[in-house]
């Protein structure tokens, strides 16, 4: 591709994680680089009114004409197997 092209690509934007940077779901994130953004990410439902159990590295995306079609998410990690 060239530079003219790659210098057009808009820049990234840091848009807010705040749920996934709480210290007692950081364990639950595989990579500390890779993180739900608030605005999209899937809200478990509570165990036990435990407040890490809401938590899964997963954001919610649309297809076409569709909402919240799909999934995208992290590789399971063993320490959150008990909250799907």
């Amino acid at each position: 591709m060239p530079k003219a092209k790659i210098s057009s690509i808009p820049n990234f934007e840091e848009l807010p994680c705040t749920a996934a940077t709480r210290a007692i779901v950081s364990s639950k994130n595989r990579f500390l680089n890779i993180l739900p953004i608030d605005a999209t990410r899937v809200i478990l439902s509570l165990l036990n009114d435990d407040p890490s159990t809401d938590y899964i590295n997963g954001n919610y995306i649309s297809g076409y004409k569709c909402p919240n079609k799909f999934i995208a998410t992290q590789g399971k990690i063993y320490l959150i197997r008990n909250n799907l």
